[in-house]
């Protein structure tokens, strides 16, 4: 399987660098993984959008779903096209419908095939395997283990330190975990994201082969995150960024 970095920065997009969105691709199959505010545009320099076949979302987060939006509506312009399945927690759904007009929420209900999942729960998308893992966060995110082909990508989404990620990326070829803050960011907040020792830790724990860290804080140096990531874990550490891909 092939993953595509569509936005990895933390929080809010720069100049730069688009919010968290991914492209997951193999034998064809297309799911994109988590809508961020600026990744429909990057989205289509590698597909078009009537070749997405499925889309995952983590959370109901902005950074992490907003281009949902412009996406269905660019759905609602092709009347003819299929449904688009969404697979999300419980409760994404009702989450977002708030911000679509009344004459279309029937067909963002039908349109995008929603697939709400329990932590625990799998689905067969195309060739891949999702399963739900829970996470630790102000609102409920699902980790991602998506395998196919005797590979395994494990996607952290956004979540504070917990006895699930570990379990997600167990063995996993590539783990792309959240690492949004670094040491000096300690105590800032409540720990619903992790630091980049934490990041680095859990890949150890896991075994995971490749750890590769993304929803970093546009603020951190990516040398220091870096750097703390990788003497927890032991090993290669790579920074997710546009356009960069990941043979998995």
């Amino acid at each position: 399987m092939e993953l595509t970095v569509l936005g990895a920065s933390g929080t809010h997009p720069t100049p730069e660098h688009a919010c968290s969105g991914y492209l997951l691709r193999h034998e064809g199959y297309t799911a994109w993984v988590d809508a961020g505010n600026g990744t429909l545009a990057r989205l289509q320099e590698h597909v078009a959008m009537g070749d997405v076949d499925a889309i995952w979302l983590s959370h109901a987060h902005p950074d992490h779903c907003a281009d949902l939006y412009p996406f269905f509506y660019a759905l609602l312009m092709d009347p003819g096209g299929a449904s688009v399945p969404v697979y999300t927690p419980h409760g994404v759904r009702e989450k977002l419908a708030h911000l679509i007009g009344e004459d279309s929420v029937e067909r963002f209900n039908t349109r995008l095939a929603w697939r709400p999942l329990q932590p625990g729960e799998s689905v067969e998308a195309g060739p891949f395997t999702f399963e739900a893992f829970e996470a630790a966060h102000s609102t409920a995110n699902n980790s991602l283990r998506a395998s196919t082909a005797g590979r395994v990508l494990c996607y952290s989404g956004d979540t504070g330190p917990n006895e699930h990620l570990a379990a997600a990326a167990e063995d996993a070829d590539l783990f792309l975990c959240e690492a949004s803050w670094v040491e000096s960011d300690a105590g800032l907040m409540a720990p619903i994201h992790l630091r980049a020792s934490e990041a680095g830790r859990v890949a150890s724990q896991a075994g995971a082969k490749r750890l590769a860290l993304t929803h970093i804080w546009p603020r951190n140096d990516l040398g220091e995150v870096k750097e703390q990531a990788g003497d927890a874990y032991g090993g290669h550490v790579e920074i997710a960024r546009e356009a960069r891909g990941f043979e998995i």
